[in-house]
């Protein structure tokens, strides 16, 4: 004679160990992607530039609302106008320049170069000066 045992909520145990097999896998997918994401995109996404002309001017503008552009700008100090730029995560130059062409500073030596110019009036006499302020990335 052949006895058949049925063990009580038998099914139901495969059903729930399949149920968490599948909780798992789906839980290492989504730590999997995830990960990728997270590591690939690092790799991958460019790095959108700033607008630095636009920076630049803001910089040129906010020396001038406080009355030290002028006066480096008609002693055509360049240098003392570059040390007092707050840039930072940029080389930067000045270069200073008469309304006949004629300009004190260096132009920057770079493949990727982004200007911000500001124009001034001159000290007690009308004589146009334009700040050029050159951004090169860093090396």
């Amino acid at each position: 004679m052949i006895k058949v045992f049925f063990i009580k909520n038998a099914g139901q145990r495969i059903f729930m160990r399949g149920f968490w097999y599948m909780v798992e896998a789906v839980m290492v997918s989504v730590m999997l992607m995830s990960f990728l994401y997270v590591v690939g995109s690092k790799y991958t996404s460019v790095v959108q530039p700033q607008n630095l002309a636009e920076k630049g001017f803001l910089v040129l503008k906010g020396l001038d609302d406080r009355g030290e552009l002028k006066n480096y700008t008609v002693a055509m100090d360049y240098t003392g106008l570059n040390s007092i730029i707050p840039v930072y995560n940029y080389n930067h130059t000045v270069e200073i320049c008469n309304a006949e062409g004629t300009c004190a500073g260096h132009k920057p030596v770079a493949s990727n170069i982004w200007t911000a110019s500001y124009i001034t009036a001159g000290e007690y006499v009308y004589k146009p000066l334009i700040v050029r302020l050159y951004f090169s990335p860093l090396d």
